[in-house]
């Protein structure tokens, strides 16, 4: 069997990249599934060929969506690589056996704490869970951005919150293991239900809710995203 090979940060908020083994394309260069911003994968990608003269094709997927089509191909892998990702999920991905390790030259450069001791995994960049606002619409309201958990539940969100899709978005996913650690299991469900009441939407990826296109919508105000920065890893 053809196993695919790549390298992800599995820590809760660490994204990440690899390369994958096996793969059955036939065309020259690499095909690629990302999960990073397009912009930020567009550009990875152009500063990858022209360093190495290698053509990239590459398929924009939510955490979730790449990680249920790697399994769906596992006996006849499609892609080269798999660029970003919430790293949890890259984690169950190698104890499904999507994954084979794999050593960079420049793994050591990485902290240990953001890689993988068997190499199947290894840290790219950080992202933080976040809330977007739409100024526009929040001074339009008279609201003000909120600023902690617990702002969302109040009824004035009613309708105006966007919130990722936990079976599709691996942010949701970080979002919902992070509320169980800071409360338990219990609790945490307890305010997602709460919250729903608030959602006026469930996008596909955890990037949506940012994008102009989702909170430039009259009635949204306010979203959970992913926001990344650039760090030393």
């Amino acid at each position: 069997m053809k196993r695919l090979s790549l390298l992800m940060c599995a820590t809760l908020l660490v994204w990440a990249a690899g390369s994958f083994s096996g793969c059955k394309k036939s065309t020259p260069g690499l095909f690629a599934y990302v999960s990073l911003d397009e912009e930020i994968a567009q550009d990875l990608m152009s500063t990858y060929e022209k360093e190495t003269g290698v053509k990239v094709q590459f398929v924009r997927l939510s955490t979730g969506e790449a990680s249920a089509r790697l399994e769906a191909e596992k006996n006849n892998p499609q892609a080269s690589i798999w660029v970003g990702g919430v790293g949890l999920v890259h984690a169950e991905a190698k104890e499904k056996g999507l994954t084979t390790p794999y050593n960079s030259p420049q793994t050591q450069k990485v902290p240990a704490a953001f890689r993988d001791k068997d190499g199947y995994w290894n840290g790219l960049y950080l992202g933080l869970l976040a809330f977007a606002a739409n100024t526009e619409q929040l001074k339009t309201r008279g609201l003000t951005a909120p600023e902690q958990w617990s702002d969302l539940l109040d009824p004035k969100w009613k309708g105006l919150i966007q919130i990722p899709n936990p079976g599709t978005s691996g942010t949701s996913y970080n979002l919902i293991t992070t509320l169980i650690a800071k409360t338990d299991e219990a609790k945490a469900f307890d305010y997602l239900k709460k919250l729903h009441n608030n959602v006026s939407q469930y996008t596909r990826s955890g990037m949506a809710p940012r994008k102009k296109r989702c909170l430039r919508r009259k009635r949204d105000c306010s979203g959970i995203c992913t926001r990344h920065f650039k760090s030393d890893l």
